[in-house]
């Protein structure tokens, strides 16, 4: 586990936004002695909201060639706290160094439409009118009739829905694409690619 000095609370957004930028070479020196040190065949690295950043901006500066008996498997981005231009541009250089990718997003993510007020942009894990994220290489799954509870700001679903974790589970075995481990998942044609939709 790797956390970043997150202060976690809404008025020093910009304290852990500044935060999270300085962690990015410290959490590319912990994969780096991971991936060395502790002798696993597969690594699979777990990003949630803002913590999503540093982490695409370290595995981007990451050398697979380095570790030949080792690699990082899937990447699974929860709720990303990015811009999504910035995500795309980010995305697109990992998905090269990683067996896969796996972005789970949510219109119904109330802290990231905050965000977007604050920031004055759309981010990568929530779903504007005209779709979520889709990228060659990345599997993006809409998990917004999931995270329905009207009590909650669901910007935890995948990380405490047991639908979801139990998705994750599987999806870090190897069972991939996303409607092969889950069947009830539906795919949805875009013209700029296909997405997968949990149903109500």
């Amino acid at each position: 586990l790797y956390s970043w000095p997150s202060q976690g609370e809404i008025e020093d957004y910009l304290t852990d936004r500044n935060s999270s930028e300085q962690s990015v070479d410290c959490l590319r020196k912990f994969i780096e002695i991971v991936v060395a040190k502790s002798k696993a065949k597969h690594i699979h690295l777990i990003a949630h909201s803002m913590g999503n950043d540093p982490l695409l901006k370290a595995i981007q500066n990451f050398n697979p060639s380095r570790y030949p008996d080792s690699k990082i498997s899937q990447i699974i981005l929860v709720a990303p706290d990015i811009d999504r231009d910035v995500f795309e541009n980010l995305a697109t250089k990992i998905l090269n160094k990683v067996d896969g990718a796996t972005l789970y997003a949510s219109r119904n993510d109330i802290a990231l439409k905050a965000s977007k007020k604050f920031q004055n942009s759309i981010r990568a894990g929530d779903i504007s009118n005209d779709g979520p994220i889709v990228l060659s290489g990345l599997d993006t799954i809409d998990v917004s009739e999931i995270s329905t509870n009207i009590l909650s700001i669901n910007h935890n679903t995948a990380i405490e829905e047991r639908v979801l974790l139990d998705d994750i589970s599987r999806l870090i075995r190897g069972m991939r694409p996303p409607n092969y481990r889950t069947t009830s998942l539906k795919e949805i044609n875009t013209s700029r690619g296909n997405y997968w939709q949990y149903p109500p």
